[in-house]
């Protein structure tokens, strides 16, 4: 592959990643039980925090684990979700022997 065709893959890349960056933005990913549901965006913030009308805030060691769990669940399925949509571009980087 000659430099300039090489360069023009990177260009590629970078428009790529740029719009794979707007549309993990507007990804929402959503974790739910326990009648609570936690919201996570692309980017790895908390949007939304729903509770059914039902939830028993009585026993608070109970509500912050169930935050807790709802939390790091919406956190791993979003790191999955990232890593999922990335894979092709690592893969084309790896191709042109631009990774470690």
């Amino acid at each position: 592959m000659t430099m300039m065709n090489q360069m023009k893959d990177l260009y590629k890349m970078q428009k790529d990643a740029k719009q794979m960056q707007k549309e993990l933005e507007q990804t929402q990913i959503r974790a739910a039980d326990y009648g609570a549901v936690v919201v996570m965006s692309g980017k790895l913030e908390v949007t939304e925090i729903h509770f059914d009308d039902d939830f028993d805030f009585s026993n608070t060691a109970e509500t912050e684990r169930i935050l807790k769990e709802l939390f790091n669940r919406a956190m791993k399925k979003t790191q999955e979700y990232m890593q999922e949509k990335m894979q092709p571009m690592m893969q084309q980087l790896q191709s042109m022997g631009l990774t470690g």
